[in-house]
This record gives structure tokens, sequence and C-alpha cells, in this order.
């Protein structure tokens, strides 16, 4: 043992002697301790700018606005990044903080970019004056201008506001003929077209939102419920089961003496959501119809376990993280409980919200590296790896 303790205590005081008998060497050795430091931050700063940039091509403003939060700490001289950054706060709905980093561009580039420019008019266009920049928002993205998408995208959601559905349907149109593979596009058109009065074009624009992103949960229900009108329930069942329907069917198969068909039909449910009470209370039902009594108990555990996690998600939503007293750990342990639901979209919004108001929050990072390691996203799973290492 005292051998170890001094053999400890040479180790621990090696580089004092380094620093007294070799200082040039001392200085060395430190500095190019900080250059490897700077440079690990300065590739996870452009590592993060990059998921910033595709997270808003994907329209995900949240997580742009969490990803962005390093690169403006390094590199907030760079009116690039300041334009970005007010981009994902329009985008996000946070239009004073948007007019705040175009300002702080303007000053750092002493004048207005191109880039500046268009997110201006972009900004006026979610403030109300669309008349006033519509003319040469479409000149830009009748000329191939690379944001074009956006510029569509962004107008066609004012017009619709409006109620100006020709207007937002022309540029609906403009926006699939550009990004074919863009399912909102299609989504809002369909929306359109049946407020125009052209219901049978309407679905096919809904069947194509859906085929490229079957998550689309409102396409998905108006889909079902016009097939339905037309008297095509065989082609509206798919969906109607895919939006957990499936629960009340087998309620039926249980009332009427098919346990197990009630069971698969659950199980199923639970696949794609292990957290839906209604289907594991069901299949409480189902099991214990069957006379497994151990394997209903399990059932039942499972449903209370999930019953007590909703009612925390229902508190937190209904009575705190819309108050001004919500923190960003209230946040997070929303989004965490979303996720464990399998609701992704609503689970990551609330994680990177908090990541908005603390970007070192330790839950909201270490839940994202689970997440993105899961999902087989190595990148972006690292770069919250990143953060959760430096606590």
């Amino acid at each position: 043992m005292l051998r170890l303790l001094r053999a400890t205590a040479r180790g621990l005081l090696s580089p004092l002697r380094l620093a007294r008998r070799r200082p040039w060497a001392a200085a060395a050795a430190a500095l190019a301790l900080a250059t490897a430091v700077a440079g690990a931050g300065w590739a996870c700063a452009r590592y993060q700018w990059q998921a910033a940039r595709a997270a808003l091509a994907a329209d995900r403003p949240q997580e742009a606005r969490a990803q962005l939060a390093l690169p403006l700490a390094l590199w907030r001289w760079d009116p690039e990044v300041q334009v970005l950054a007010a981009r994902a706060a329009r985008m996000s709905g946070d239009l004073p903080a948007a007019e705040a980093h175009l300002k702080r561009s303007l000053r750092l580039a002493g004048g207005a970019t191109e880039a500046a420019q268009l997110e201006f008019l972009l900004l006026r266009v979610q403030t109300g004056e669309i008349d006033r920049v519509a003319g040469p928002l479409l000149e830009a993205a009748d000329r191939g201008h690379p944001d074009a998408p956006l510029i569509l995208s962004t107008l066609a959601v004012a017009y619709m506001n409006n109620l100006r559905d020709g207007r937002a349907y022309a540029c609906l149109s403009r926006w699939v003929e550009l990004r074919p593979d863009a399912a909102r596009a299609y989504q809002f058109r369909g929306w359109v077209l049946e407020r125009l009065g052209r219901r049978k074009e309407a679905l096919p624009d809904y069947e194509k939102a859906l085929e490229i992103d079957p998550d689309l949960l409102a396409a998905r229900l108006r889909l079902a419920e016009m097939l339905l009108e037309d008297h095509q329930p065989q082609l509206a069942l798919p969906h109607l089961e895919r939006l957990s329907v499936q629960v009340n069917l087998a309620r039926l198969d249980v009332q009427e003496g098919r346990a197990a068909a009630a069971e698969r039909r659950l199980r199923d449910v639970l696949h794609r959501d292990p957290s839906d009470s209604e289907a594991l209370f069901t299949l409480f039902s189902a099991v214990k119809a069957q006379g497994r009594e151990e394997d209903a108990r399990e059932v039942l555990a499972e449903y209370e376990r999930a019953k007590a996690l909703l009612a925390r998600t229902h508190k937190l939503l209904r009575e705190v993280v819309e108050t001004a007293s919500a923190t960003p750990a209230d946040y997070a342990e929303l989004g965490e409980l979303l996720l464990g639901m399998k609701q992704e979209d609503r689970g990551l919004y609330w994680l990177y919200k908090a990541l908005e108001r603390d970007p070192d929050n330790q839950r909201s990072h270490r839940v994202l590296a689970e997440h993105y390691e899961r999902k087989g996203d190595a990148g972006r799973a690292a770069s919250h790896r990143y953060h959760v290492r430096q606590r």
C-alpha cells in the first residue's frame, strides 16, 4: 500500500517537476492539450451546425435551435450562423428572437447578405405583410432560388391561414413540383383542395402524403373518413386500425368470446405503443378470459404502471409546461415520457425545447443520445454523448 501511495504521488507531481525542470516542454504539452480540446469542440460545433441545417430541411426547427447552441457560442461573430439561428427561430414561431438574430447578422456583416434579406422577407410574411413581399419571393422561387421550397411552403401556410385557398394551392403545387418527396406539401394541398370543393383530387394527395410519411396522423384520419363517406370500409379499415381503432375491435372480440383473437389484435397495438393504457386494460380482460391468471396479473401490473406514467404526462401538459414557471427539467421529463410512449415527434419537440432553454441539460442529452443510438443514427448520438461526457 505504501509503495502504491508513493507511486501515485510521483504521478501527480510529475507535471509540476516537468514544469520546473523543462518549462518549454511543459508549455508545449499544455498547448498541445489545449489545442486538442479546442479541436474537439470545434469539430462538435461543425457537426452540430450541419445537423441544424438538416433539421431545418426536415422541418424540425426546435431541434435545429438546440443544435445551434454550441455554434452560436463559438462563432457568434459569424453572420451566417446568426441567419441560420434566425431561420430556426422563425420556423419555431419565435418571431422576436428571429428578428434579433437578423439584426445581429446585419451588424456583423456590415449590411444585409442575400440570405439575411430572404429571412427578413419570410419574417414579414409571417407577421402579416404577405401581399407586400409575395411578389419578389415568388420571382426568386421561379428563378430557381436554392431555398425555393422554403419560400413556397412559408407563403402557402400564410395563404392557408388567411383562407386564400387559390393562392395557397398554386404555391403548394409548385412546392410539389420542386420537392416530390415533401409529404406535408401533399397533405396541405389535399386540405386546400377539399376547401376548394375538389374533394376527389384531395384523396390521392392524402394517399401520397402517407406513402412518404406514414406518421401523418391528421392525413390518415381524414383519408379514413373520406373512404368511409365513399362507402369503402375495406379500404378504410387499415387506416382505422393504425389509428388504434383496434382496441374497440378487440373489446368486441372479448364480448363475443374471441379472447385469443382479441389478444393478437391488442399485442399488435402495444407493439406500436407499449404505453397504451386502454389497450393494456383490454388485454388484461382478454388474457383473464382465457384462464391465464398469472399472465393476467402481469398485464394488470403493466397497466397500472402505464396509467401512472400517463397521469404524470397529462399533469405536465396541463399544469406545468405551458406556465411561466416551467423549467428545462420539466420539458426534459415530458420529452422522455413521450418518447417512452412512442410519440417520437412530440417527445423530441420537448427535449429540444429543454436544450433551447438550457443547452447543457443532461437529461435531454442523455435521452437523445440513447434515442439516436437505438435508431442507428451514430452522428446525432455522438453529438449528444459529447455533452453528457462533459458533466
